[in-house]
């Protein structure tokens, strides 16, 4: 298969290029430089303030590209350009577990046939408005599933129709799914409103908040997602911003033992 690849690698989309590098064969390396050179050339195309992320900037980039997801590889060099860090190991830990427990105690039955790709997106934050006597720090966690599904406090997660601080985009594979129901942008939607209202409490710019997030997320993010993480941190630029994506397969099969031992206790 390897071989195969390498002699069709100029003839392969790009998506495809991005799932085979995650999939860690002996040509991934070869295929890996295909993959930095596409990347490279799409942060060429990212715009680089808010202001910018309201206009056609970023749906022109993910037309150029064609790709929905930059896979794990792809997305790890991204987030390294964006001076994105991934959370101690950790608190890693402690994310997937509370993820799991969840994960384990609110399966959904498919329908009609359809097997429903389950994404989870935890995060946890601590923020403070510095020179603000008043205002005492705020911290707290959020959990959000894809999809129309009630989150840990069991409150039932919609697409909001008030203003939109963030925006998701249209990808250009998938073109039918709304990325507003993403795991990862239902969770920044939601942080933001929170850290807004926080703002506001203090009667402060939401720019002079300083403080720490981490974000644990199931999946590979899809470039929607990833542009909804980029626009948090030009909205927040006070914020230090750290996520870990997990690999899909990896993922799976953690839930997987994890069920089975709960099971057998």
């Amino acid at each position: 298969l390897s071989s195969e690849v390498v002699r069709q690698m100029d003839r392969l989309e790009l998506q495809s290029v991005a799932v085979l590098v995650d999939a860690e064969l002996s040509c991934s390396s070869a295929l890996l430089s295909r993959l930095q050179q596409a990347v490279a050339l799409f942060l060429d195309l990212v715009p680089g303030d808010m202001d910018a992320w309201q206009g056609a900037g970023y749906a022109d980039a993910l037309s150029s590209v064609q790709v929905d997801n930059f896979g794990h590889g792809g997305n790890s060099i991204i987030f390294n350009c964006w001076g994105v860090v991934s959370p101690g190991g950790t608190w890693q830990s402690h994310a997937e577990d509370v993820v799991m427990e969840h994960a384990a105690s609110s399966e959904r039955a498919s329908k009609d046939g359809l097997v429903h790709k389950r994404v989870f997106s935890y995060a946890e934050y601590a923020v403070e408005a510095r020179d603000s006597e008043p205002l005492s720090p705020s911290s707290g966690s959020l959990l959000r599933e894809n999809g129309f599904r009630r989150s840990q406090d069991g409150d039932e997660h919609l697409p909001s129709s008030a203003r939109r601080w963030i925006n998701a985009f249209t990808l250009p594979i998938n073109h039918l799914v709304d990325r507003a129901l993403c795991a990862e942008f239902q969770l920044l939607e939601e942080l933001v409103a929170r850290l807004l209202a926080y703002a506001r409490l203090g009667r402060l710019r939401h720019e002079l908040l300083r403080g720490s997030v981490q974000v644990w997320v199931s999946g590979s993010s899809c470039l929607s997602c990833m542009g909804a993480f980029r626009q948090f941190q030009l909205l927040f630029p006070g914020l230090s911003l750290h996520v870990s994506c997990q690999r899909d397969r990896t993922w799976r099969d953690a839930l997987r033992r994890f069920r089975d031992h709960a099971v057998e206790d």
